[in-house]
């Protein structure tokens, strides 16, 4: 249940990070102390996005908090990103949105 795990209220800012920094986020991420690892959604495991490798000179866009964005908890990779847009959507609204986005993409995987 989403809003078990996040602060449903939260702000969020979108920016880019280059692929390089995305699998570096998630490298540390992976390896941190489980109270300081991040719930990248759309991430495999494996370092993928919806089964393609990250590419490290690719664009991607983040959303996060502004709390990540200025490097807290270690995340210094966050400060880097550019483009920057602060929303006015909260956490909860952008993990849905990403939910229902990500329902649509494979619906449509499954019809080719």
């Amino acid at each position: 249940d989403v809003r078990k795990i996040i602060k449903p209220y939260g702000k969020v800012t979108a920016y880019t990070l280059t692929g390089a920094l995305l699998k570096s986020v998630h490298e540390q991420s992976r390896l941190a102390d489980p109270d300081l690892r991040l719930l990248i959604a759309g991430i495999t495991a494996e370092g993928k996005v919806d089964s393609i490798p990250i590419q490290d000179e690719t664009g991607y866009t983040v959303l996060t908090t502004n709390h990540l964005r200025t490097g807290g908890l270690g995340y210094k990779q966050f400060t880097l990103g550019s483009n920057e847009t602060i929303t006015d959507a909260n956490m909860l609204d952008a993990v849905e949105s990403y939910l229902v986005a990500k329902e649509e993409r494979l619906k449509k995987l499954k019809n080719y």
